[in-house]
C-alpha cells in the first residue's frame, strides 16, 4: 500500500485508541456528552464488544473509526469519530459504507439504523446527509450537560425509495 491509497478494514484496539487520542475536537465534545468516561482508553475499551462491527479507514495510519452495534433485532446504532485528517479518507469511506456496509446490513435484515450527533457539529451532519441519513428530531437535554442532539436515521422504507426526503424533513 502506498500512503496515497486509502484502506478500510476491521479496526484493531490500537487503531481505535490512536484515533481516539487524535480525534477532532467536535467529535470529542459529542462523545464526552454521552459517556461517563470519554477518555481514549475508555472509548477503545467500549468498542470492543462482541458482535459490534468496528472499521478503521486510513492511509499511513487510521484516521476514522466507524462502529455499528445492534440495539434490537432489526435496529443498529452507528457512530463515527475521526482525526483532523478525515477529509483525506472521507470519500473512500463514504463509498464503502454506501456500497458494501449498508447493503450487507440490509441483507442481514436491518430495517433501521440510527445515529445521534450533537447540535452544531456541521461536518458530521453534512457527512450523515451524504450517507443518506435523514434528520428526524432535535433531542433536548440529551447530553449529560443538557446538550441538544440531532437524531439521524436510515430506514429500509426510505432506502427503498418509498418515502421522499421532503416528506421526512418537515
Amino acid at each position: 500500500m502506498t500512503p496515497s491509497t486509502t484502506w478500510i478494514r476491521a479496526a484493531t484496539q490500537e487503531e481505535i485508541l490512536d484515533v481516539a487520542r487524535r480525534m477532532r475536537s467536535a467529535d470529542g465534545r459529542e462523545i464526552a456528552a454521552g459517556l461517563w468516561d470519554a477518555s481514549p482508553e475508555a472509548i477503545a475499551h467500549g468498542l470492543a464488544c462482541p458482535g459490534r462491527i468496528v472499521l478503521a479507514a486510513g492511509r499511513s495510519r487510521a484516521e476514522a473509526i466507524v462502529a455499528i452495534g445492534w440495539r434490537a433485532p432489526r435496529l443498529v446504532d452507528v457512530a463515527m469519530f475521526a482525526s483532523d485528517a478525515f477529509p483525506r479518507v472521507a470519500l473512500c469511506l463514504t463509498r464503502h459504507l454506501r456500497r458494501v456496509v449498508m447493503p450487507t446490513l440490509l441483507e442481514r435484515g436491518v430495517i433501521r439504523a440510527e445515529c445521534r450527533s450533537i447540535e452544531g457539529h456541521v461536518a458530521a451532519h453534512r457527512w450523515l446527509l451524504a450517507l443518506g441519513a435523514r434528520p428526524e428530531a432535535v433531542l433536548e437535554d440529551c447530553g449529560k450537560d443538557r446538550e441538544r442532539f440531532v437524531q439521524f436515521a436510515w430506514t429500509r422504507t426510505s432506502l427503498e425509495g418509498r418515502v421522499r426526503p421532503e416528506e421526512v424533513i418537515r
